[in-house]
């Protein structure tokens, strides 16, 4: 039996199985990494069957993958958390866009006098008091978008307009099996006023990071697409906007967004 080959089958089933699991697009050659993990593993398995006394050789072998393949991935991992790619700003005023690349978790009709909660991995997170009173006087639509690994972490203003309200609420370090350490995890709530609406953005940071960097404060005039945050190793945004000001929304759970791309909603016409 070849056991170079049967090594090198095995790196490529190991590497396609991360790559589904990390929801990554095979691109920026990535697949070199099995091609370093499968040749060494299967030269390892080479000495090891047809000559068992090199043990030194597999040794090194083994040693020698772990570095390449440690220091691939996380050379890429680094890569896909701090890349900006360029986009062109949308020029309609008439539409509220993602701010944040990833998939959308749950699409939430608030009524007048209810609590906004944001959700994240099945337990609750309250907002800031302000931005509680600034949207829930009407009825609202509350979107949640969790980024991956994989996805752009650098967020963008979802409508054009003027930056009236910013507050950064700093994170808390607790253990991670404390069962209210979700709800002190790092954000940064903005609400832009464009022409048409108001718009809220909740911007959520992992529990274990913690950092939230912003580009634009209050008072800043934006336009929509325009970068204005990152979450470092971050995790989901939160957009909200009220119902009455809107005609349609164009999303539902399972649906993959793009920051500044993919329109959400549809502002109504008599806005």
């Amino acid at each position: 039996m070849n056991w170079t080959v049967a090594g090198m089958v095995a790196g490529w089933i190991i590497l396609y199985w991360l790559i589904l699991g990390w929801k990554c697009r095979i691109q920026h050659g990535i697949l070199v990494l099995p091609l370093l993990l499968a040749g060494a593993v299967g030269y390892a398995f080479t000495l090891t069957v047809l000559n068992a006394s090199n043990r030194t050789g597999v040794l090194f072998t083994l040693v020698l993958t772990g570095i390449l393949t440690g220091a691939g991935l996380l050379g890429y991992v680094l890569y896909r958390f701090t890349r900006n790619p360029s986009r062109p700003l949308p020029v309609r005023e008439d539409m509220i866009f993602s701010p944040a690349d990833g998939i959308v978790r749950y699409v939430r009709k608030l009524e007048s006098g209810d609590r906004l909660t944001c959700f994240k991995h099945g337990r609750s997170l309250s907002v800031p008091a302000d931005l509680q009173a600034s949207f829930l006087k009407t009825s609202c639509w509350h979107i949640g978008i969790e980024m991956s690994l994989m996805d752009v972490h650098v967020n963008r203003i979802p409508a054009s307009g003027k930056i009236i309200y910013q507050e950064h609420c700093p994170g808390r370090f607790l253990s991670l099996r404390n069962p209210e350490a979700v709800s002190r995890n790092e954000q940064v709530a903005t609400i832009v006023a464009a022409r048409r609406l108001h718009v809220g953005v909740i911007q959520i940071a992992s529990r274990m990071v913690r950092r939230i960097v912003t580009f634009r404060y209050a008072g800043d005039s934006v336009r929509a697409g325009e970068p204005f945050g990152r979450i470092i190793f971050g995790s989901q945004v939160d957009l909200v906007f009220p119902c009455g000001d809107v005609s349609s929304v164009n999303v539902k759970t399972g649906d993959r967004v793009l920051a500044g791309v993919s329109v959400i909603a549809h502002v109504s016409e008599n806005r």
